[in-house]
């Protein structure tokens, strides 16, 4: 299999694949090394906080559509829908309102089922990775990996966070 190793810049909730690796050394990035100690992992996760995606709060669905409603090209169109409506030019004003609302419906549809996809790429998500931790290969779950872990994937396998290949 290959090895990775999961780089030092990270969000709180998700490691991210910028930077060089924590402590960017031979020793550090070699895929043959002994990769962490359980100290240092042990600093690391108190330092970075586990690799979880955080629970976002899902709008409801009339936030979105008021949220939709706010939006620029919705305010133009309907200042454009009021002045043919001033003008005398009803069948415009009709039709550009009726445009709007579709429009703004279908964006808010979109938006609201576009929420669940952290809860999906949640459950896709593998529960334990293959880690290189004081000189031996062992499972761990997927939340206790830190910056610095060379994690090995296999063919396959889901790759269990923002990584930096090493070896293929």
């Amino acid at each position: 299999g290959s090895c990775i190793d999961i780089p030092d810049t990270m969000s709180k909730a998700l490691l991210s694949s910028t930077g060089p690796a924590y402590g960017a050394t031979d020793e550090a990035t070699d895929p043959e090394g002994p990769g962490l100690t359980t100290a240092e992992v042990g600093k690391r996760l108190a330092e970075f906080g586990p690799n979880e995606l955080e629970q976002q709060a899902k709008d409801s669905f009339l936030h979105i559509l008021v949220t939709q409603m706010g939006n620029f090209i919705f305010l133009l169109t309907s200042t454009a829908s009021f002045i043919c409506w001033a003008t005398g030019d009803e069948v415009k004003a009709t039709f550009l309102i009726c445009l709007v609302c579709v429009v703004c419906l279908c964006n808010a549809v979109g938006e609201y089922s576009g929420q669940d996809a952290a809860a999906a790429l949640k459950q896709m998500a593998p529960e334990a990775a293959t880690v290189t931790r004081d000189g031996r290969k062992s499972s761990v779950p997927v939340c206790d990996l830190v910056p610095g872990d060379l994690v090995h994937v296999a063919m396959g396998d889901m790759v269990p966070a923002d990584v930096r290949v090493l070896a293929a």
